[in-house]
């Protein structure tokens, strides 16, 4: 595999611009070759000019591109320029697809990409680059695409663009799409892969719920505007300049164990943030922030995999967040991957990387793909040299130590706030649920009951002639004997049966998924456990038990009242038993 890397700054085409790539053609012939091309320019007449040219220059090329908003050759950041990589395979195929998603469905053309990866027993990796557009979603395509061949590496980027007033876009030297999704197919027995990604930026600040998303759209976060959560906490406006400075804090959440960033890219005047990738209703985020020392760790780690693995090519694909994040010092972070050898890539809207089975979609990383025909030759390079943080050491420490801070008290609120949650549903006595938080369960298995059509049932349960414990052996005693009968009541109880102190001497339990026998058999056992339990110095405890299943047309006071009912006729009959209502 030998890789050629070229830039050009402007739109204009030179004869010799590629002349040492044209004399490796010609002594190579049977080889296969493949540009990499990222257009800093959004000019799509321009961008297939240049395909052509190629094409005329290099017969049988094939090749994947996107614009950008920042271009990366031999390590470096490059601005508005068109970036151009040329790699001659040996034994490698190589296959470019473009799928235009108005004529198809995303998830319909991830299927397609699926089963060519899958008819092809060579194949050993997809690279996928995707047109940034609002109603084009990449991730139907990767759900269609994730169950191909697990052993199969997947990685790719979202096309950028450097202002708001043009479109991105893809391309292969068939054609160019607004709306589409280009992927390249290696596959080849000799063929290798490796890919890492770098992260690095840590959660800050308090957890919140997405109460309301659909697809890259956030609408809701704990049931306010997604938007109130920058203009909260980080005094951010929504205006012209929203997506830059919300930049630098995405939103940060964990899917299958492994760090995501969501970067926000506008903000519509209702406050729904459109952001770089899904969030589903339910997923706890933070917002995040980008702590320098981590961000450098995480790259090292990606350095040190694709060194060892001895590419003969590398790929970067880097979010723009850090680009913005580290300013006129972006090249700490990708120089280095140019000493192990020839690094080019462009700085994205979003980058893509398999881990494992499941396709992630990023922002705010840094992804580094390293490529390589053949075993590797000789030993790796060495370990590259860590760098200091020299001007922005003492900025860095303050931060680090607002921002140590800041997570410190909201970690003390949050377990603040939460024992005070439970203190509010909790019996202080018994510390099993109170009488409140007995009723929120009521009702809510009540009406998932009239949903599902499956009967509950409610027991109320009352300790026999306990005024004469207390009389007898005092308060204390009876205070011991109430949470000895609440210990029996806990081992009963799951998601289906659920105990609490009522008040007094009364304990509640909601019962559901079970029938009129089961209902009864629970409440003997409850009975007999109870009075099996050692209430020293108290010689003997009995209990009565009301039972009663709920009726269509129930509702909580009605269910109450019968159970109540059937309760008074357990102790009319004698006490120590139970009594199912009939009513």
């Amino acid at each position: 595999m030998k890789q050629f890397l070229y830039e050009i700054v402007s739109n204009s085409k030179k004869d010799n611009s590629f002349d040492e790539a044209r004399r490796y053609a010609k002594e190579h012939e049977d080889f296969q070759v493949l540009a990499h091309i990222y257009f800093g320019y959004a000019q799509l007449d321009k961008t297939m000019e240049m395909v052509s040219y190629l094409k005329s220059l290099f017969p049988g090329i094939k090749i994947a591109g996107s614009s950008s908003c920042g271009e990366i050759k031999d390590g470096h950041l490059t601005d508005r320029s068109i970036q151009i990589s040329i790699s001659f395979f040996e034994k490698t195929k190589i296959k470019t697809i473009i799928y235009d998603c108005r004529d198809r469905s995303e998830f319909d053309n991830g299927i397609l990409m699926q089963e060519m990866v899958d008819s092809d027993p060579y194949a050993k990796a997809v690279e996928v680059i995707v047109a940034t557009h609002s109603g084009l979603h990449a991730q139907k395509f990767f759900d269609a695409l994730e169950k191909c061949n697990e052993s199969v590496a997947v990685f790719g980027a979202a096309a950028a663009k450097y202002d708001d007033t043009s479109d991105t876009f893809v391309f292969n030297e068939d054609g160019i799409s607004l709306f589409g999704i280009v992927c390249v197919l290696y596959s080849g027995e000799d063929f290798h892969i490796s890919t890492a990604y770098a992260l690095g930026w840590k959660e800050l600040g308090h957890s919140m719920t997405v109460t309301k998303a659909e697809s890259e759209k956030l609408y809701e976060l704990d049931g306010e505007p997604a938007f109130n959560v920058y203009k909260k906490y980080l005094k951010i406006q929504n205006d012209s300049s929203f997506s830059r400075n919300a930049l630098e804090f995405p939103l940060m959440y964990s899917e299958y164990g492994v760090d995501v960033a969501r970067i926000s890219l506008k903000c519509a005047s209702d406050g729904t943030l459109y952001l770089g990738g899904e969030l589903r209703n339910g997923d706890i985020v933070r917002l995040g922030y980008g702590d320098p020392v981590a961000i450098l760790d995480s790259v090292y780690e990606a350095q040190d995999k694709i060194r060892l693995f001895q590419p003969q090519a590398i790929w970067i694909y880097s979010c723009m967040t850090r680009m913005s994040f580290w300013g006129d010092d972006i090249d700490c972070e990708i120089s280095p991957f140019d000493k192990i050898a020839r690094t080019s890539g462009f700085y994205t809207f979003g980058e893509y990387i398999r881990i494992g089975k499941k396709i992630y979609i990023h922002n705010a990383t840094l992804i580094s793909i390293g490529m390589r025909e053949n075993a590797p030759a000789g030993i790796p390079v060495m370990a590259l040299p860590r760098l200091t943080q020299k001007k922005m050491s003492g900025e860095i420490s303050m931060v680090e130590r607002l921002v140590s801070f800041i997570q410190a008290t909201t970690g003390e609120l949050e377990r603040l706030n939460k024992n005070l949650a439970q203190k509010a549903l909790t019996d202080d006595l018994t510390r099993i649920y109170n009488r409140r938080r007995m009723e929120e369960i009521m009702e809510s298995f009540i009406k998932e009951s009239r949903q599902s059509r499956d009967q509950i049932f409610f027991l109320l349960m009352d300790i026999d002639y306990f005024k004469q414990v207390n009389d007898t052996y005092g308060h204390d005693t009876g205070d011991v004997v109430l949470r000895k009968v609440a210990g029996v009541l806990k081992n009963y109880m799951n998601d289906d049966c659920v105990p609490g102190r009522w008040g007094g001497e009364e304990f509640m339990i909601v019962a559901r998924n079970i029938t009129k026998t089961m209902a009864l058999d629970l409440a003997e056992s409850i009975r007999r456990d109870i009075c099996d339990e050692d209430y020293d110095p108290v010689p003997e405890l009995t209990v009565s038990i009301g039972i009663a299943g709920m009726s269509p047309n129930d509702n909580i006071l009605e269910l109450y009242k019968r159970v109540d009912k059937a309760l008074y006729h357990a102790k009319k009959s004698g006490r120590n038993c139970v009594f199912f209502s009939t009513d």
